[in-house]
């Protein structure tokens, strides 16, 4: 945890303040009063430069001095977390796609099917999105998108964006790079705007085939983000 000996001896885990949850340390001690003995207990530990490292404790009581005390090892368990995290990540998106291709061969409109794909996308656990976005389709100009979906766009929006020239706002500009645009505030990028308009920040993807934009996805974060 970085800490060098001299910082943390003689220090209580109270005053070194290592757990980021008070409740996770509560629920280790009341185990190891039951048992005695505790293994591979995750939890979350402050770092002394107040970074978060994930660990996995095991703990045991010993006798030192006459005293009743608590030996406890902590092991690093980022790369294991991560590991995690890759399989849950995929899963997700390995769902989400099965239902995107399940709705595609339903008897609907392709406005439907694409105000439905767009909803699954956003609504997908291993996404940290807002839930708003839209999706727009390169008209046959080939340098004009339209706004063919959108999931909890504001009303301003629906009008403003419905026609939208390659290179004009956040949208138009990743058509025309053909290359994702983000920003994590509202700010002067923002060409297209509204009075009363929420702090949010956007990915704007380009969607491509070959050589040809099809069309961006546009996707909503929370400010700063």
């Amino acid at each position: 945890l970085k800490y060098t000996e001299e910082e943390a001896f003689g220090k209580t885990i109270s005053e070194l303040d290592l757990w980021t949850s008070k409740k996770e340390r509560k629920a280790m001690l009341s185990k190891l009063d039951e048992t005695s003995k505790v293994n591979d207990f995750e939890a979350e530990f402050y770092t002394r430069d107040n970074k978060i490292l994930p660990g996995s404790l095991a703990a045991s009581f010993i006798e030192l001095n006459g005293e009743k005390c608590v030996l406890s090892v902590v092991h690093d368990i980022t790369g294991r977390k991560q590991v995690q995290e890759g399989i849950r990540r995929a899963y997700h998106i390995q769902q989400a796609l099965a239902e995107i291709m399940r709705i595609s061969l339903q008897p609907e409109t392709l406005q439907e099917t694409l105000v439905r794909a767009l909803e699954i996308i956003l609504t997908c656990p291993t996404f940290i999105m807002l839930k708003e976005g839209a999706l727009f389709v390169t008209r046959e100009d080939g340098n004009t998108l339209e706004l063919v979906a959108h999931y909890n766009l504001a009303e301003p929006l629906q009008t403003a964006c419905a026609r939208l020239p390659f290179g004009k706002c956040l949208c138009g500009r990743a058509a025309a790079s053909r290359e994702i645009v983000f920003v994590d505030h509202v700010d002067e990028s923002h060409e297209i705007s509204y009075e009363g308009i929420k702090p949010h920040g956007h990915y704007c993807v380009p969607i491509l085939f070959d050589d040809r934009v099809l069309g961006v996805l546009n996707t909503y974060v929370d400010a700063g983000y």
